[in-house]
């Protein structure tokens, strides 16, 4: 799932209109100048983003709202456009397969590993790739049709409001702009993201507060070590017989298994 800022009079007539933008044809090269120098110059295509809370700052800086965009969606502008120049230079980089597909539509995900490599092949420099990292950058060359575009059960186009974008404080990192909404701001964004994934509300902890997995957190895990992890607790409880409040004390341990003072243990609840 993607998502983008756009002024309100715009949102009004993507339902209808989609995302309108010029056609980008400068290859990798481009796009790094476009992140480095940003938005204030306008560039060809479209900059997407794959965190809200960044939808969301960029949004309240254009006193706008922010909308989402179904990424798959946008494998299906292939073109002659793109299909030489992008597509070739994605593939030196290592692009195969669906990446290599996004690519002959104009599309890049530059927060990847392999968009970070095609970034450095065309001469971006570090803060440039890591520019492109922390805003979950993925660039698209031309404008989104509106069935890309989430709606909602009345077939609108789910917004997250301009009032809500606007509550935190936008002098702060994109980063950490969500850690400045109030709480009921930081609720609804939540709720926003998960009704564009399909999801309906977002869950809620106890006290009431909307709890999502953020894009940066969901990009440091890993498959191999979640399953390494959940194999640990299982054989230790299997072995030592944890309560589902607390640990053994460690004189019930084997002496030879009897852990030094600096270790804590915890329980993960699967």
């Amino acid at each position: 799932m993607l998502f983008r800022e756009l002024p309100r009079q715009a949102a009004r007539t993507a339902v209808a209109k989609g995302i309108p933008a010029r056609r980008h044809q400068g290859g990798v090269k481009q796009h790094a100048q476009d992140i480095a120098e940003g938005r204030c110059r306008r560039p060809a295509g479209l900059s997407l983003t794959k965190e809200p809370a960044v939808a969301a700052r960029h949004a309240a800086q254009a006193k706008g709202v922010a909308v989402c965009v179904q990424a798959t969606a946008l494998k299906d502008g292939a073109s002659a456009a793109y299909e030489g120049r992008l597509a070739d230079e994605m593939a030196a980089a290592g692009a195969t397969g669906e990446a290599l597909l996004f690519a002959r539509a104009g599309s890049v995900d530059f927060s990847t590993g392999l968009g970070a490599r095609a970034l450095g092949m065309h001469g971006a420099d570090d803060r440039t790739i890591q520019y492109a990292d922390s805003d979950a950058e993925w660039r698209h060359g031309g404008p989104i049709s509106p069935r890309a575009l989430r709606r909602d059960a009345s077939q609108q186009v789910l917004q997250l409001d301009s009032e809500v974008a606007a509550s935190g404080d936008a002098t702060a990192p994109k980063t950490s702009y969500d850690t400045t909404m109030p709480p009921d701001g930081r609720d609804a964004l939540a709720d926003f993201a998960s009704a564009c994934e399909g999801k309906g509300r977002a869950w809620r902890a106890e006290g009431d507060a909307a709890v999502r997995l953020e894009w940066r957190e969901a990009k440091t895990m890993n498959a191999d070590v979640t399953a390494t992890m959940a194999r640990m607790s299982l054989t230790l409880h299997d072995t030592i017989d944890f309560t589902p409040t607390r640990a053994p004390p460690t004189a019930a341990l084997p002496r030879a298994e009897r852990p030094g003072k600096a270790l804590r243990l915890s329980l993960i609840h699967i």
